[in-house]
């Protein structure tokens, strides 16, 4: 599975990127805000209209930078967590 990031644009290669390397360039801090959110569109695109593949694809895409942030938060959160 990949995208193509002709479609994209903004400074991503011009080539079927397969996600894992996405994953990779969007976690890239020289990655746009632009070409994340244009890929990202697309991704959710896929998601919606192209089958379950699609969805366990962005799930894959999006793990890296959900697994940062989680790492950034509890560095800074030292309490525990209360029940709402």
């Amino acid at each position: 599975m990949s995208l193509d990031g002709a479609q994209i644009g903004h400074g991503l290669p011009a080539r079927p990127i397969p996600l894992r390397e996405l994953a990779a360039i969007l976690m890239h801090p020289s990655c746009s805000f632009t070409a994340s959110d244009t890929a990202w569109r697309q991704l959710i695109t896929h998601a919606r209209t192209a089958g379950p593949a699609w969805v366990v694809g962005a799930v894959g895409v999006a793990l890296p930078g959900l697994r940062a942030a989680a790492k950034r938060l509890s560095h800074v959160h030292t309490g525990d967590v209360q029940p709402s």
